[in-house]
Parts: C-alpha cells; structure tokens; sequence
C-alpha cells in the first residue's frame, strides 16, 4: 500500500484536537479525534487486508503479529512508566485502581473495564490514568472479528468486491443503529464498546475497499470535499462539548470529515493534492502524525499525575508546559521504542508472540502483586496511610436494595418484623447514594426508639417522583410511584428524604418533580422529612489531608463557611428553602455538627476526615451527623400523638 502523507497529517489534526481538550483550552469537542483515528485505522488496515486477501497472502497470525508489533512494545513501556510513577504519586486505593486498569490494557477489555467502572466525562475520570487506553482495546476487539468476517465472505464468494462491501455496509448500519438508540438510552454503553463504535471503522472499511470514481478526477470535487470534510472536523472540536450526546448522531459529522479528508487527497489516482492536502503534509503536520500513537499513550497519564495532588485547576501555562512534556516523552517514544520494533523484520511470528505473552505476564504479575498488597500502603508514612484508609470507605457501604428494581422487592427492612410493633411507627428512608450513607444512623436511631422500619436507595437517583437515571438515562417514574404507593398500602408513618440535593434540583421541571413527589407522599397520609444536603468540596478530603500530611500544604483555600456553601448554589439554594417553607416541611439539617469555632465547616475530627471522598460522609461521621436529627423526629411524633 502505498504512503500517504495527507493521512499522517489527519492524524496530527486528530491527536492536537485530543490533546487540546484534554487541556482545557477551548477546543470543548476535541474528544472526536478519538473518532477520526477510528476511520483512519478503518481504512488503513482495510485496505491492507483486502489487498492481501485477494492476493491468497493473507494470514491471521501474522495480522496479528503486525498489530502486536505496531501497538504492544509503546503500551508496554507506558504501562510500566505509569506504575513506577503511580508508586510515588498515587495513594494505596488509586495505585490499585491503576493496576487494575495496566491489566485490563494488557487484555484488551479496557474498554470494558470502563465501561463498568467510570465514565468518560465525569469529573472522577480526571484521576483514571489509562483511561485512554479504552480505544486501543476497542480498536484490537474490532480487528479481531473483522478479518474472520472478510475471509469468510471471500471463501464463499471469491473476487466479488460488491459482496464484500454488502457485507461491511450491512454491519455499519446495524451498529449504527445500536449506537443511536444506545445513546439515548445506555449512554455510557454507546461510548464505551464495541457494538456501538464499529461503524466508524467500517466508514473506512467501506472507503477502503471502493474504486476510484469520478469525482477522484475532479479537482473542484476534491478541493470542494477537503474543505468540507476540514470544516466538518473543525466545527465538531469547536461546537460540540461534554454535554452532547455522543456517539450517535453527532459522531457522523467528524467520521464523514475524516471520509472526505481521506477519499478527495488519494494519490494513487495521479491527480494534483487538494489545497487541504497540500497543508496536511507539510513536514512540522506530519511529523505530529507519525509520534500520533505515542503522543495519545503518553499526554494523559502526563496530565493525571500532574494535576493528582493539584489543589487547584492547573493554569494556561502549566498546561502548555505540561503538553510540551506530552511531546518529548511521544518523540523518545516514537524513535526509541515504535520506530525499532516495527523495523524489526527479522522477528518471527512466534516469537512475536512470546515477546507479547512475556511482557504481559510480567505486567499481569505486578498488577497481582499490587492488588495482593491493597496498593502498597507501607509507601508512605502512618499518618498520611491512616487519612488514605477514609478513600476505602465506600466499600463498607452497602446498596438499600437488592437490585429486582420492583417494589416491594427491593426495600430492605430495617429492625424486627413490623409485624411485631403493628400499632409503632413505620418510617422509611428514601433517597440516592447520601441514604446509604445516612443509613446506619437510621438503624441506630430506630434501635434507640425500639422502632423497625424500611430504607430504599439508588446511587445517582433522587428521591422524586420523575428522575433520569444518571447512569442509564432511563426514567424512573414507574418505580418510584411503586414505592409511593408501598407507602399508602404499609401505612408508612414517616418519610426521611436524604439526596444531594443541589445535583438534581437544578431547573423549574425538577423542582416541580421535588413539590410533586411531597404532594403524593403527604396525600397518602405520611409525614416528609428533608434532610438536608451535607456539606460538599471539589476535592476529595482524604487526598487534601494526605497532601497535608505528606507535604504539609496549606488547605486554607478550601475552608467553606455556611454562607459559601448556599452562594455556591444561588437560585437552587433559595428554590429548595422556598418550597420547603411553602409545603409546611420539617428541615432537618447536619450542617451544624460539621461547624467549627472559627465558622467553617470541618473536613477532619481528630486527624480523621469526615468525607470519604469530596462529598460523601464517612460512617463514624455519618453516625454523629444524622442519628440525633433522625432521633430528634421521631421523638416529635410521639410528644405530638
């Protein structure tokens, strides 16, 4: 096949437009380089096997020889980079949360792994150092069943190049279809695997396997299609941002920019570069292009660890500083380690193939060791390993239900049978991931006031009546009218609402799905309890303490007083007090156990942090913040029966 230089130069748009959003530096829809690279590999390796194919020179096993030797030896190198510098910069629980990932890598499942885990634009992902590492097992997952398919397409129909492209013209458009609907109702699935992605592969598939038509001979055409397929690409960077719902639709934009980029500047028809291919190959252009792959492995992690400890979002100039570290580190290993192993033709397939077991075996043997030792937490002093035990916390939290999605189902009950205290009160807990934490508070109270009751949580779902599920997109209205009704029929006396809220109730529909699940629940005879939102940080408590403790950095900046606390949330703040008072609500507030003397909110009590992360109690905290409030009620009934 021969070299193109244009397509080195399109790699150079797609990487500078993933690094350039990974920097925050205006270019909100960089992340579509990721989606170039797919047609650009879609065409590429395409284009070779088809070649081969028809040749009778194909072979599985040196396919994969090849994509081994291309992607294994940099990846490597990365992985045990990362892990040297995690040894040093990361606490025990993220140093084996990263080796967890290294292995995932290693397999070709990070994808997957992320998908399970994390999400690609929420704000934990900062601190995911592979992260990116997602594509390059999507990508080898693809090139794992695209050869089979083409050879068996071939062996029954041999030399019949419209079957072929029926074939891979059948399969963009199911997976398609399955991105669109995905996007709109499994999100986080859509971006993530393979079903939903594959299209954008075979948009090059297809380009690769198309003969020239007429419009390669037009130079107005392919001036005409550059600019657009530029102007396609440019616009997706610059107009789409973390909010869009991707990949979908608004994926076809920048694919069909890299299609057009690709199809009018082939140099196998003879005919002059366009203007825009002209430009794509200029030396500076393509160099970018050539260390693309090892620009993608090395700025991420560079990032992450970087801003770890960073008490404050990291500047223009500590980002160019940090991109042109991004570059040095991609050029050593471009010429270093890409540039040999390729070049090194002598290699057998087998031993190809060792080399990459071996290596693998060695890094799966770390990642064991790491997650046998829970991170190595002896790295660092007694005090900073003690703060660091509060980031495992959530691992003693245990869901408020039991995962049937139906009601009565999946309430748990909490104390005796309440078919024992027939005549006592029946409370209930109701609310997202802050109820489970609150919920061993509620046990204790009721074990103080003789009482059983029952708690329901979903982590990332308020308590209201019509919610999307933040991790499926799906609405929620059916079950949680189910519990509404669950309230009706057990005679349930109270109701203890527990959210984060000031995440949910951020415009007029959700405030009024706030007023109209405490209309239902007031109508079916049960008193509403609105507990209120604990104080929140922008970053985790326990690594700010461990800096402290490490480094003894000064964490004045992030003292938060009650009154920075509600400005914080200006109209949200002042709509949920409003409704609150309007409905007759008890407000039973936490905030004041967590204040101190000098009028912040504390984030430790004796050199132990409150938080487990940046907003989600620990259980010792949650025990003293909520159980006198729940106790407090529940007393108010019985001096008011």
């Amino acid at each position: 096949m021969q070299y193109r230089r244009d397509v080195d130069g399109l790699r150079a748009v797609a990487i500078l437009a993933v690094v350039a959003f990974h920097a925050d530096i205006g270019v909100g829809g960089g992340y579509i380089g990721v989606d170039v690279f797919f047609v650009i590999s879609g065409f590429l390796i395409t284009k070779i096997i088809y070649e081969q194919m028809r040749i009778g020179a194909f072979s599985i096993l040196g396919f994969l020889s090849r994509r081994i030797r291309r992607i294994w030896p940099a990846l490597f190198v990365l992985s045990l980079a990362t892990l040297a510098a995690g040894w040093w910069v990361l606490l025990p629980e993220d140093y084996a949360h990263l080796s967890e990932a290294v292995g995932a890598s290693t397999l070709y499942f990070a994808n997957i792994f992320y998908w399970l885990t994390s999400g690609y634009f929420q704000e934990s992902a900062q601190s995911e150092v592979m992260l990116h590492t997602w594509t390059l097992s999507l990508e080898e997952q693809f090139y794992l069943f695209l050869p089979l398919a083409m050879m068996v397409v071939l062996w029954l129909l041999p030399q019949r190049r419209r079957v072929m492209f029926g074939a891979l013209a059948l399969g963009l458009g199911l997976s398609f279809l399955i991105s669109v609907y995905g996007v709109e109702h499994h999100p986080r699935a859509a971006f993530f695997l393979l079903p939903s992605r594959a299209w954008e592969f075979l948009l090059g598939s297809l380009l690769a396997i198309t003969p020239a038509t007429r419009m390669y001979r037009s130079n107005v055409l392919r001036e005409v299609g550059s600019l657009l397929g530029l102007a396609a690409i440019c616009f997706s960077a610059f107009g789409y941002s973390e909010v869009t719902p991707f990949p979908g639709l608004h994926a076809l934009l920048p694919c069909l920019g890299a299609l057009l980029l690709i199809a009018c500047n082939d140099a196998t028809t003879g005919l002059p570069s366009t203007l825009v291919g002209r430009l794509l190959s200029l030396k500076p252009i393509v160099y970018i292009g050539l260390i693309s792959y090892s620009l993608y492995l090395w700025h991420w992690p560079i990032f992450c660890l970087a801003k770890y400890w960073s008490t404050a979002p990291t500047s223009l100039d500590q980002n160019l500083v940090l991109i042109f570290a991004s570059l040095v580190a991609a050029s050593l290993s471009y010429h270093l380690v890409e540039v040999p192993f390729r070049r090194a033709k002598a290699a057998s397939t087998s031993r190809v193939f060792l080399m990459y077991f071996a290596s693998g075996a060695l890094l799966l043997g770390g990642v064991g060791a790491i997650l046998a030792s829970d991170g190595f937490p002896n790295r660092f002093p007694v005090e900073a390993q003690r703060i660091a035990e509060a980031l495992t916390m959530w691992k003693e939290h245990q869901p408020l239900n039991r995962g049937t999605n139906r009601i009565p189902d999946d309430l748990i009950e909490i104390g005796e049978p309440y078919a024992e205290f027939a005549s006592t009160p029946r409370p209930l807990l109701w609310g997202d991931s802050h109820a489970e934490i609150a919920a061993l508070a509620f046990r204790q109270a009721l074990a103080e006031m003789s009482l059983d009751g029952f708690a329901i949580g979903y982590a990332g779902q308020p308590p209201l009546i019509r919610v999307i599920d933040q991790k499926t997109g799906e609405m929620q209205e059916s079950r949680n009218r189910s519990i509404i009704e669950f309230i009706r029929s057990e005679k349930v006396t109270d109701v203890f609402l527990v959210a984060a809220w000031y995440s949910y109730l951020h415009d007029d529909s959700a405030v009024e799905a706030f007023r109209q699940t405490i209309d239902e629940i007031t109508a079916v005879g049960a008193k509403v309890w609105i507990v209120a939102q604990v104080p929140g940080y922008d970053h985790s408590i326990p690594k700010l303490l461990a800096r402290e403790a490490l480094f003894n950095a000064d964490l004045s900046a992030y003292r938060l007083s009650p009154e920075d606390w509600r400005q914080g949330f200006g109209s949200r703040f002042e709509s949920i007090s409003t409704l609150i008072a309007a409905s007759d609500l008890t407000l039973l507030d936490p905030c004041p156990y967590f204040l101190t003397d000098e009028g912040w909110y504390g984030i430790e009590q004796d050199g132990y942090p409150l938080y487990w992360d940046h907003n989600h109690l620990t259980n010792a905290a949650a025990e003293k913040a909520f159980t006198p409030l729940f106790i407090q009620a529940l007393r108010s009934n019985d001096a008011t029966d």
